[in-house]
Formats: structure tokens, C-alpha cells, sequence
């Protein structure tokens, strides 16, 4: 990005720079996350975008899309870190820069951690289960801890346990 445009936006809005001294004075990683992607700030400060809470349903719409737009395994795996680096930045933002209440950051982390979960057992189970539903073959993933709870936090790990019915159908 160029450093006289990303200044120049910078400044346009100053709301902008509140929340990147916020960012840098308040989370390390958020730090190295927007130092390492500059255009996630100008993202990030969209009011429709930190104002307001997503949900899984818009989070896997977003996911899915990306999925079809994906080449191979690869790309689609860049393409979940970035989405996962955005994601968690908005919520890193609304957490720090507005005080949103904790229990809407926790739902948010937890609709994240549902909504890849959920499209990348979708993509690898592609052409395995010849395009029939997922509950329709036998196979499901549960959710214990907290993301079971809803209530994922940043420093909780993810307890999943894959079931699968074996046999013929």
C-alpha cells in the first residue's frame, strides 16, 4: 500500500487514528495483525462493520463464497486465514475501540470458530460424501468447552469431536 495514501485516508477520518492508537496501545497481536496488514484499519473502521454484531449465517455466507472461489486446498486455506485475521480484528476493535459488551465479543469469536468449522468440514467432506448432506451420511461435529457454550474467548482452545456412522448405507 502506498504510505502517502494510507496517511492521507488515515487522516481523512480521524476516528481512524483514535482507533489505531487503541489497537497498538491495546493488543499486541492486533498490533502485529494491523502492521502487517495496513488495510485492515481503513476495514475495520466502517461503521456498519464495528458498529454491529455478525452473525454465523453471515459469517458462513462469506465463508462459502469463498470456498467456490477457491482453486485448491491452498488457496482456500490463505483464504481462511484471512478471513480469520479480518474477523478477528473487527472484533479485537469493537472490544477495545467500543466497549461492546463481553458477551457479544464471545458470541462473535464463537460464530467465527462455528462458521469455519463448519464450512471446512463441508469442503473436505466434498466429493467424499458424492454431494449428500453431511447428517444424511453420518457424520457430525460436536462442540464441547466453551465453544460448545458459546462463549469462545481469545485465549480458549476449540474441543471438537468428529462422529461419523460407518457402514453402508
Amino acid at each position: 500500500i502506498d504510505p502517502n495514501l494510507y496517511f492521507t485516508r488515515l487522516l481523512s477520518q480521524p476516528r481512524r487514528i483514535d482507533i489505531l492508537l487503541a489497537i497498538l496501545s491495546g493488543s499486541q497481536f492486533l498490533a502485529d495483525t494491523v502492521i502487517r496488514e495496513p488495510e485492515l484499519l481503513a476495514w475495520v473502521s466502517e461503521p456498519e462493520l464495528v458498529n454491529n454484531l455478525r452473525t454465523k449465517e453471515v459469517m458462513l455466507g462469506e465463508l462459502r463464497t469463498l470456498s467456490q472461489g477457491a482453486e485448491d486446498k491452498y488457496a482456500w486455506r490463505a483464504a481462511v486465514r484471512r478471513f480469520r485475521r479480518r474477523e478477528i480484528m473487527r472484533i479485537g476493535t469493537r472490544d477495545i475501540c467500543l466497549g461492546v459488551p463481553m458477551r457479544e465479543i464471545v458470541a462473535e469469536l464463537s460464530n467465527l470458530a462455528d462458521a469455519i468449522v463448519e464450512t471446512s468440514v463441508e469442503r473436505s467432506w466434498m466429493g467424499l460424501s458424492q454431494g449428500r448432506p453431511l447428517l444424511e451420511v453420518g457424520f457430525c461435529v460436536l462442540a464441547f468447552g466453551k465453544l460448545g457454550g458459546q462463549e469462545l474467548n481469545s485465549s480458549a482452545d476449540l474441543e471438537l469431536l468428529g462422529i461419523f456412522r460407518g457402514g453402508r448405507k
